[in-house]
């Protein structure tokens, strides 16, 4: 039986569909809801009457369309208002956004290149213009050579050095002055050493000490004990080997610190944390003599520390 393509849908009611959208159906917020009528409404008066049909006869009804996969628009592609500008404005955003994060991303890279700069800058010409400059000092007629009270309660006879830092540098740091061998002219014999001397006037006596910029600070060297306190006393106790004895801390065993009667040559190291090491050559003579308290430095003789490369 062949179905029959025709029926009378003039008088049956269109019904709503109760169904919720399926899956191929458009979401609520993606059909195109259609314009305001452009034209006024038609008064009744304008409407026509409707023709009579016969029963198997069907009236123009405008079926619903079915949309296409195709036609389904998507959200990015809906535009609310009026001429799409609410579209218009997402783009907007979007490209101002970009642009601040392109721009945020520039920036840090600048940022990072100045410290990179900044960096090289600094260590390449700033810091070894700054770094401290150190130089051993000494003045036989200053207050390089001075009588000061000894531990035994008797004076002593000091010899003291003076560690310069030149001006407009950095404090020199952990500042050492380290006596690396003590050698005697005469036969040649050098003994190695490798202590530090001891800044003076430190209680305890310390050897590591901080040096600022266009100052000087006092390192002792060497002394010699006097066995008495008056120049009679002494005199009388005095022999020809009283020793001299240089100031390192702290003492070494076995004599090693001893210089006897002789000329000598000590070797000097000036050592920093943030400096180059500094070698120095120092010519000491001792005769071991006494003749009275102002004439001690005709016997004990010290000369320029001379640099060592």
């Amino acid at each position: 039986m062949e179905a029959d393509h025709e029926a009378d849908l003039g008088h049956r009611p269109v019904c709503i569909a109760q169904q919720r959208g399926r899956a191929l159906e458009p979401a609520r917020e993606q059909v195109l809801v259609r314009g305001l009528a452009e034209r006024p409404p038609e008064l009744a008066a304008e409407v026509g009457g409707g023709e009579v049909r016969g029963a198997r006869e069907r009236g123009h009804v405008e079926g619903l369309s079915e949309a296409r996969v195709d036609d389904v628009l998507r959200s990015q592609q809906v535009s609310f208002g009026r001429n799409g500008r609410h579209g218009h404005q997402v783009n907007l955003r979007v490209i101002l956004g970009s642009a601040v994060d392109t721009w945020a991303t520039v920036a840090v890279a600048i940022g990072t290149v100045g410290a990179v700069l900044y960096a090289l800058f600094r260590d390449l010409v700033v810091t070894p213009r700054r770094r401290p400059r150190l130089e051993l000092r000494f003045d036989r007629s200053g207050n390089d050579q001075v009588v000061v009270g000894g531990e035994e309660g008797f004076d002593a006879a000091y010899v003291r050095l003076r560690v310069a830092n030149r001006e407009r540098r950095d404090t020199a740091d952990d500042v050492v002055v380290m006596v690396t061998e003590l050698r005697r002219v005469e036969d040649s014999e050098t003994r190695p050493i490798g202590l530090p001397l001891t800044w003076s006037g430190s209680r305890p006596p310390l050897s590591v000490a901080a040096v600022h910029p266009g100052s000087e600070r006092h390192v002792d060297l060497l002394h010699v004990d006097w066995p008495a306190e008056g120049e009679l006393e002494i005199a009388r106790k005095w022999s020809e080997t009283v020793p001299v004895q240089l100031d390192l801390t702290p003492k070494p065993a076995g004599g090693r610190a001893v210089l006897e009667s002789g000329t000598y040559e000590i070797s000097v190291e000036i050592r920093a944390r943030n400096a180059d090491a500094i070698r120095y050559a120092i010519p000491v003579e001792w005769d071991g003599k006494w003749s009275g308290k102002a004439a001690m430095w005709d016997h004990l003789l010290v000369e320029q520390p001379r640099k060592v490369r």
